[in-house]
């Protein structure tokens, strides 16, 4: 009986402190072509309000981005076919400030359903959050 509660404790610990890991698939196949050093920089990547991980390459979607200026302020606001093609603004805690070495901006999103809980499987009914952004070059 010990051992069920200690290996149910190890389990949620794993899935808290590394939650991106255990659900990253590439069901589509959309980074196949992906070099190894870019998948590193995918898996890497970290939420920068939580520190927790974005997730992997499976995860982050290409996306089409805009800097728009609210009150002078430059902000991100990205569109692709996980926001129904309508423009969301990044929320800035999720800005990754680093690098991006893919050449495309990449978004990581997160859905949210009414009991609180987050998922990272897409959900047509629920709205797309952004949880991590990582811009592309806009040059």
């Amino acid at each position: 009986m010990r051992l069920m509660i200690f290996l149910v404790g190890l389990a949620l610990l794993i899935g808290y402190f590394f939650p991106g890991e255990l659900w990253a698939r590439d069901r589509d196949g959309k980074w196949a072509a992906a070099s190894p050093s870019e998948r590193k920089w995918f898996k890497e990547q970290r939420q920068p309000k939580s520190g927790h991980l974005c997730c992997s390459e499976a995860d982050g979607d290409q996306v089409d981005e805009e800097i728009r200026y609210d009150s002078g302020t430059p902000r991100y606001w990205i569109a692709s076919d996980k926001t129904g093609g309508k423009w969301l603004l990044v929320p800035e805690d999720a800005v990754i400030h680093e690098g991006n070495p893919h050449g495309r901006a990449v978004a990581w999103f997160r859905w949210q359903d009414g009991s609180g809980s987050w998922s990272s499987v897409p959900r047509p009914d629920l709205p797309a959050s952004v949880y991590c952004f990582a811009p592309g070059p806009l040059f």
